[in-house]
């Protein structure tokens, strides 16, 4: 056996048997959902499945083997057998949805995977020196989220309302609460009723956690409960990703039997270049759910690799490749592509290795093939989403760096000895694999490196965050390896700054991949996860205040300058938000472009055609606007209008906490949000 480099730091710690942590395990999470917890129910699922899934310990093995090490693919298992569960009682036209139901799906699912662990038994680590260095930059970013997650949740949940995909998610957990099961001929209403296909599976797993938390099936009391869970599921994926990035450059660094120092600084900077905006504002402040769950995915595809010894052991592989393919379909279908070239590849290394533990693989494919059926057949025949054609604006030198990027990441696994055969291999497929999906769909979709659509970007966007980790520990091991080269001495002749370009070339592209602003932009992404500042919150959840709205039952309801600040830039959708509120309550609403950029004709138009609609304001008094604008007073009912008030706790530490979030009058709306009226236009 190959001696580790780095000595102890990889010796996995804490032996224990297996069975006896399952056991207390289990029993942990069937009290928490008897006493209708499910959300950390959920989380401690995640730790089961983590000791259900990793093999025996082995104290002198090259690659991770502890608990902490296998938390990533852990999770994976845990979100792919909900999605089995969910699936399954679809077709058996059980819902899952609803407090009872909920309570006897968690416990019926905690006790089937604590049973394959109980089976399994064997020995395992809890964690290594290497592991606990590769988690604890993420746990620093956990932290700051528990604490942020004990502020209220008028504070905590400010960033819910800026203008991204938190309430599109929200809105989608409670439409499949509401409904009661998992659609796959249309997207939720956040889409506008489009018949774009959104992969809604962690909407659904979500959906059933409240139905376990709530204890009701009240739509309004969901709402609060999704916001809270779509919130906290994507703080936990952050803090995955980043844990996940550090551990694969730990088995990187190890597997290529880099120096010490690189095994020790690799992990810590691939966790610092995580908190840096062009990372985190996709993977955590935008609010996109799936994209952190897939990121993790991605990561977890490259760990499953590098789970064991590099010969043998393909039947776990190949099962657990099967899973992460399933959990892709169900998070994000376009990505699904790299992962099956992935587990084609892993197939047919088991097939030709005698095909072993069969009984074991054939029914985990089978029923992982199954299940992702519907979904496949309907992203086939379903037209695309609209916004896949969306420009990006992305200058072409991004372009050009992602793919250096991988390119330094494959040069140097293929190059150094000893290799980390399937690990390396795995790491080039999935790399090529996506890069060349961005590039074809940015040809397909009419784009080029200076304008890329939306979603080739971010298929690129995952493989340069796939390589960074690969290409950090790439860069310390060509840093060291220039140090040391003759050829390097000969071409500087004694020039230091030379010198330092050459050696430190490696280095500057993985900084240049980031671009500029590198120690401000994460200061203050650290700053923003333990206190969720802005000069105002929004305040679009208030419409559930009112009794009218709550009995609207179909009837057509118009939210119209909510907001005490409703002017300003970064604030004008709280009008659009509230919509997506009222339409899970069954309400009629104005289309989403008419509230947008509030324009008084259309509005007018719309107040016209419905005249018993509930019209509700703000503090700013909507209606005088509307009339001030040219809309005719009988056509606006002033009389009709009900004013909703935040309370005053949404406006601690703000601007206006001393007035209580009254309009400010210096606030005027800026003159582009409205375009010129014509001849005869309101």
């Amino acid at each position: 056996m190959t001696r580790v480099p780095s000595g102890a730091i990889g010796i996995p710690r804490a032996l224990v048997g297996r069975r006896w942590v399952v056991i207390f395990a289990a029993l942990a999470v069937f009290g928490l959902v008897i006493a209708d917890l499910a959300f950390p129910a959920a989380v401690l699922l995640v730790a089961l499945s983590t000791f259900v899934v990793m093999p025996a310990s082995n104290q002198r093995s090259r690659w991770l083997g502890d608990a902490l090490a296998w938390v990533p693919l852990g999770a994976c298992v845990f979100f792919a057998s909900a999605v089995l569960v969910i699936v399954g009682t679809g077709i058996t036209g059980f819902s899952l949805w609803g407090s009872g139901h909920a309570r006897v799906g968690l416990l019926g699912l905690t006790a089937v995977i604590a049973a394959g662990g109980f089976v399994r038994g064997g020995r395992i680590a809890l964690w290594s020196p290497a592991s606990a260095l590769a988690w604890l930059p993420a746990l620093v970013v956990g932290g700051f989220e528990v604490y942020r997650f004990h502020q209220p949740m008028a504070y905590w949940s400010r960033p819910v309302w800026a203008l991204t995909d938190w309430v599109n998610n929200s809105e989608m957990v409670v439409d499949l609460y509401k409904n009661g099961m998992l659609e796959y001929t249309s997207a939720s209403q956040s889409a506008g009723g489009a018949p774009s296909v959104y992969p809604r599976g962690l909407h659904a797993l979500l959906a059933w956690l409240i139905s376990g938390a709530t204890g009701t099936e009240s739509v309004p009391a969901a709402w609060e409960a999704a916001v809270t869970g779509v919130s906290a599921t994507v703080a936990v994926m952050s803090v995955l990703a980043i844990a996940s990035a550090s551990l694969l450059a730990i088995a990187v660094a190890r597997r290529i039997d880099a120096p010490t120092w690189v095994v020790i600084c690799a992990p810590l900077l691939t966790s610092l270049l995580m908190m840096h905006p062009r990372v985190y504002q996709f993977l955590g402040l935008a609010g996109f759910m799936t994209t952190g769950a897939v990121t993790v995915v991605l990561f977890a595809v490259l760990l499953l690799a590098d789970a064991g010894p590099a010969r043998g052991g393909y039947a776990f592989r190949l099962a657990g490749t099967a899973l992460l393919a399933m959990s892709v379909f169900y998070l994000w279908q376009l990505l699904v592509l790299p992962v099956l070239v992935v587990a084609g590849f892993v197939a047919w290394r088991w097939w030709t290795a005698g095909r072993g533990h069969a009984r074991f693989v054939v029914p985990i494919v089978v029923i992982s093939a199954a299940a992702c059926a519907p979904l496949a057949l309907v992203s086939i025949t379903a037209s695309g989403a609209a916004q896949s054609q969306l420009p990006a604006n992305v200058p072409g030198v991004s372009v050009v760096i992602v793919l250096a990027l991988v390119g330094l990441a494959v040069l140097v696994l293929l190059t150094t000895k000893p290799r980390p055969e399937l690990l390396s291999t795995v790491f080039c497929l999935l790399a090529s694999s996506l890069v060349t999906l961005g590039l074809m769909l940015t040809k397909a979709l009419g784009g080029d490196s200076a304008n890329l659509p939306y979603y080739a970007l971010k298929v690129l966007w995952h493989a340069g965050l796939v390589a960074l980790p690969v290409a950090v520990v790439s860069a310390g091991v060509l840093i060291l390896r220039g140090a040391q080269s003759d050829w390097v001495r000969a071409v500087t002749r004694g020039r230091l700054a030379l010198r330092i370009l050459i050696v430190g070339g490696p280095l500057i592209l993985v900084l240049a991949y980031l671009g500029g602003g590198l120690s401000f932009g994460i200061m203050q992404n650290v700053t923003m996860l333990s206190s969720p500042r802005g000069p105002s919150p929004q305040v679009p959840m208030v419409v559930l205040s009112d009794p009218a709205v709550l009995a609207a039952d179909g009837r057509p309801v118009l939210p119209y300058l909510l907001h005490p600040q409703g002017w300003q830039l970064w604030q004008r959708y709280d009008d659009w938000q509230a919509a997506q509120i009222l339409r899970t309550l069954g309400a009629t609403v104005p289309p989403g472009s008419a509230l947008l950029g509030h324009r008084a004709d259309e509005i007018c138009t719309w107040l016209a055609a419905n005249p018993d609609a509930i019209r509700l304001t703000g503090p700013r008094l909507g209606y005088e606007e509307l009339i001030e604008r040219g809309c005719p007073a009988s056509v606006v009912a002033p009389d009709k209008w009900t004013v909703l008030r935040t309370p005053a706790e949404w406006w601690r530490d703000t601007a206006w906490e001393s007035t209580g979030g009254a309009p400010d009058p210096a606030i005027q709306p800026p003159a582009f949000l409205f375009r010129p009226t014509g001849p005869g236009e309101v």
